[in-house]
């Protein structure tokens, strides 16, 4: 009896077994193929930092230009097409909770940082450094750069119609939650970097000042209230976000950029189109900074 029971016993956890397996291949080859993807675009950003040795693709001034064209026009375009021509009440009112979420996970994620304060010494701008990237990771291009791949597999795609209405879907969603990533940067994190970057040549006393917010005079409660204000709303990627869920709220507006054949046509097409090269940009900025890590003693870095 107790041979058979536990020949029972093994039958049923090999049962179970094989369904967890069965459905934990798919997601697990589904992560696969997106960080494969990641790999492949970080790779060629590595590359093109390093290569030809003697004047890399990828220079410092180089990436500088691509930086500024990615902020102020690929960024803006893509922020307004995805929105104006995906949002709607609906998708708005099944979407709000994800702006007061981002902001809790940027909270959480900066009050952890400054709990790891003891690890950094002495050494506070490096601090600075780390808990801004801590609490304001890239929340945009990276996740857009996986969102394709992962829409056209099957085990997320079946819960759409089509993969194009994945892709549309989670691009929107992605945007939303931009909105309370550019809240948070440009209303807080933003002038720690600006601190950071003027500590340069400083003195340690002179840094730590700064980087307190110490060393720019007494201000007034509005004069920072104002400042603040222009940073987020006066962004051209917060301008076009806005601009963009208008956009999409408004009746005929979506169609008549981006559906109909109309005289407006033209203007949207052209709009996705400047948006477009984005993701590719921005991955390879990224990835350049990467290259540092395998650069020569002697060779330039590529700026982070």
């Amino acid at each position: 009896a107790q041979v058979r029971g536990g020949r029972a016993w093994a039958a049923k956890a090999a049962t179970v077994g094989g369904m967890v397996l069965g459905s934990s291949v798919p997601l697990l080859l589904t992560s696969l193929a997106a960080m494969a993807k990641v790999a492949l675009v970080t790779s060629a950003g590595v590359v093109a930092a390093l290569y030809p040795k003697d004047n890399p693709l990828l220079t410092p001034p180089g990436l500088r230009v691509l930086a500024r064209l990615s902020n102020w026009i690929f960024l803006p375009m893509l922020s307004f097409t995805a929105l104006a021509a995906n949002v709607s009440p609906a998708l708005l009112a099944r979407m709000a909770w994800l702006l007061p979420m981002e902001l809790f996970i940027m909270a959480t994620s900066y009050a952890l940082a400054l709990a790891a304060r003891p690890l950094f010494g002495a050494d506070a701008v490096t601090f600075q450094a780390v808990a801004v990237a801590i609490g304001a990771p890239n929340a945009l291009s990276f996740p857009l750069l996986v969102t394709e791949t992962l829409c056209e597999q099957g085990v997320v795609a079946d819960d759409f119609d089509e993969p194009e209405d994945c892709t549309k879907e989670a691009s929107s969603m992605l945007f939303i939650v931009s909105i309370a990533w550019h809240l948070a940067f440009w209303g807080f994190f933003n002038s720690k970097l600006m601190r950071i970057q003027g500590t340069h040549g400083l003195d340690e006393g002179s840094q730590r000042a700064l980087l307190r917010g110490l060393s720019s005079g007494p201000r007034s409660l509005g004069e920072r209230a104002g400042e603040v204000l222009r940073r987020i709303f006066l962004t051209p990627s917060m301008a076009a976000i806005i601009a963009g869920v208008v956009v999409g709220l408004l009746p005929g507006a979506k169609d008549a950029l981006f559906e109909d054949a109309t005289v407006l046509r033209p203007l949207g097409s052209a709009m996705q189109t400047l948006g477009s090269p984005l993701i590719a940009v921005n991955s390879l900025i990224m990835a350049a900074s990467l290259g540092r890590f395998f650069a020569p003693p002697d060779a330039t870095p590529p700026p982070t």
